[in-house]
């Protein structure tokens, strides 16, 4: 069974001490006065946010490199009466295709390995593999992805490897 959500559309109101014109002028007009400059689109540090004044005109934010990013379009230009533009969410092909590889390879071609390695090997080598891929992952992420790991997310992939080879040790034969 499947449900359709209807999300409700956003209205906030606020009251200002101004004329309907000002009000309109400085949330358009002035919209670099009051926008963050912690919240562009583009890759560099947002410079300037800029609404053009007629339907059809560019929301778009001016970067410190000076790439444009766009964010919307003005769809309805009514001064002190009615302002209603669109909102873009950038498309960018990396995130698109870091999920079809990640669902490829992470998800069709790991669960085959894994089933396979199931079929040949005893549980607990398998499950031990469960164990060793996110330390592998973490590994990789440092030396290849350049990512920062703290001194505990260390201290919790030593853990794992220490349990990994106490798993292996107990099931060694007894020497005689």
């Amino acid at each position: 069974m499947s449900a359709i959500i209807q999300i409700a559309p956003v209205r906030k109101t606020v009251w200002v001490k101004a004329t309907p014109l000002r009000a309109f002028e400085m949330f358009t007009a002035g919209i670099d006065r009051w926008w963050p400059k912690t919240h562009g689109l583009g890759a560099a540090p947002l410079r300037e946010s800029v609404i053009e004044p007629f339907v059809g005109g560019r929301w778009y934010s001016r970067h410190a490199d000076g790439t444009d990013a766009v964010v919307g379009h003005v769809l309805v230009w009514q001064p002190a009466e009615r302002f209603a533009c669109t909102w873009h969410w950038p498309l960018q092909a990396g995130p698109w295709l870091a999920w079809i590889y990640l669902t490829t390879f992470g998800s069709l071609v790991a669960f085959s390995a894994y089933m396979l390695l199931l079929a040949r090997t005893s549980t607990s080598v398998a499950a031990s593999y469960t164990l060793v891929n996110p330390v592998v992952a973490l590994c990789l992420g440092v030396t290849v992805g350049r990512e920062q790991v703290s001194a505990w997310e260390w201290l919790a992939a030593a853990v794992v490897m220490i349990g990994v080879v106490l798993l292996f040790a107990s099931r060694r034969p007894a020497l005689q």
